[in-house]
């Protein structure tokens, strides 16, 4: 039976859903892993725990469906928005991923500003010339949905996948997420919480914030444009509080756990800005917070 593979490289997580062809869940798989933080502003991955978890995952999905290799017609793969990834010619990882939450580059960005020509959907030349960086040294540009390429005997023999099965492009994880919510036109607000929390706006043009609060995107879909505005740690900040305070609770008994307080949970107030306010006030390190302790709370 035709179906259809979805991965998401995560912030800290990868997620797999194997869908038939009307759309229907047929298995779902997660495989978490951790970042590194080895210095104040510095948030980096092996990009080798993103390929491990992937394997693991489209292997677990093909044992749990019960489907064949060849039943699976293609591959679409979204992942976290700006995470660099630097690999040589032969596609040889380089150095560890910058994840999209380290702040190190902050008065680079300030100076360098926009990189990407989203109205003609092409890379800012002047822009590349100013950085000393080619066109040849950045991937080539896909609308979301077109065909990429067909899986490698190499990848094939490592996930379990047939090398017949093809790989097309998919827009970064909220903008998917905004779709598969129906946001494809202006006038639909859409909310998708993963490692960050995400708001879309779809618009039929480029629409810039003059204050810089909020970013403009292409969107997924062909010639629309979104507005998407976040916070860094949505659901990330759910993983550390199950991490620091769970012991070894799943996110399941958490979640039954909180169901017997009551709401205000006593006037308890979580921040979540475990690295720094998104928009619309960005800033790296949020002010320093006066801790509040319910009375019924110990600290």
């Amino acid at each position: 039976m035709t179906a259809i593979l979805s991965i998401d490289v995560g912030t800290t997580s990868l997620k797999g859903v194997l869908f038939d062809v009307l759309g229907n869940a047929l298995a779902v798989e997660v495989e978490e892993y951790g970042l590194q933080k080895p210095a104040p502003d510095i948030v980096e991955c092996d990009p080798d725990l993103y390929w491990e978890a992937g394997k693991k995952v489209v292997r677990n999905l093909l044992h749990k469906s019960r489907r064949k290799a060849q039943d699976i017609r293609s591959v679409g793969v979204t992942s976290q928005g700006e995470t660099l990834i630097v690999v040589d010619a032969g596609g040889r990882v380089l150095r560890p991923a910058i994840v999209w939450l380290d702040n190190r580059s902050q008065a680079e960005a300030e100076e360098i500003g926009r990189h990407f020509d989203i109205r003609n959907n092409c890379w800012w030349e002047e822009m590349l010339q100013f950085l000393a960086i080619s066109q040849e040294q950045l991937p080539e540009l896909k609308y979301s949905g077109e065909f990429s390429c067909p899986i490698s005997a190499e990848a094939a023999r490592a996930t379990g996948l047939s090398a017949e099965t093809t790989v097309t492009t998919a827009p970064i994880d909220q903008i998917a997420g905004a779709i598969g919510a129906g946001n494809l036109k202006p006038g639909i607000v859409s909310e998708t919480t993963g490692a960050a929390l995400a708001i879309c706006a779809t618009c039929d043009q480029p629409t810039y914030d003059p204050a810089k609060k909020i970013p403009c995107h292409t969107h997924g879909a062909r010639g629309k444009f979104s507005l998407l505005a976040w916070a860094p740690t949505g659901g990330m900040a759910l993983r550390w509080f199950r991490d620091e305070f769970g012991g070894r609770a799943g996110y399941p008994e958490l979640c039954a756990a909180a169901r017997d307080i009551p709401p205000g949970a006593a006037g308890l107030l979580v921040l979540p800005y475990l690295s720094g306010a998104g928009c619309p006030e960005m800033r790296k390190r949020s002010p320093d917070m006066p801790r509040i302790t319910p009375p019924q709370r110990t600290a």
